[in-house]
């Protein structure tokens, strides 16, 4: 409940969950820099206002807004999914796991996709499809890295099987 109330906070009030999870000479900084968060929905809101509607233009005032929208997005939402994560499999433990580099290949260049940007990956697959690029890094020719050892068999976005089949 903690959390609910701090991300839906409307008026002034104590942020818990960051009161309880931030170092206090950071809270100390934090106070003297006028940028505690009220709430994430309450920020996110005030910044909307200033931003679009045009009842603030000073940059040092939107600079502090963005701030707090920092600060509330990072303790309400980054710590509490942590918080909630935590509650619902357990604290993290280091382990040690296999994995297959087998879908790498030496003679192709590999390009490794991580993100959230279906836009990027597009993008990406679009142009290990273009002729132009093939041909250069079957020739290893600019615009690819020069520094590779040798000559490459083409342009293999991966993981391959995810990725191509969209």
């Amino acid at each position: 409940m903690i959390l609910l109330d701090d991300l839906c906070r409307t008026l002034p009030g104590p942020h818990r969950t960051l009161e309880a999870m931030a170092p206090p000479e950071r809270l100390q900084v934090w106070r003297e820099l006028d940028i505690l968060p009220v709430g994430a929905y309450h920020e996110v809101f005030e910044a909307l206002h200033r931003t679009t509607t045009g009842t603030d233009g000073e940059w040092e005032n939107v600079t502090r807004q963005m701030l707090r929208c920092g600060l509330a997005f990072a303790w309400s939402s980054v710590v509490g999914s942590a918080i909630a994560m935590d509650c619902l499999y357990g604290l993290p433990k280091r382990s040690k796991i296999s994995t297959n580099l087998g879908a790498i290949s030496e003679d192709t260049v590999n390009i490794a996709v991580h993100g959230h940007s279906p836009v990027l990956v597009a993008a990406i697959v679009k142009a290990a499809r273009r002729s132009d690029l093939i041909a250069a890094a079957d020739k290893r020719e600019p615009p690819l890295s020069a520094s590779m050892a040798s000559a490459a068999r083409g342009i293999r976005p991966w993981p391959s099987s995810a990725i191509l089949h969209h």
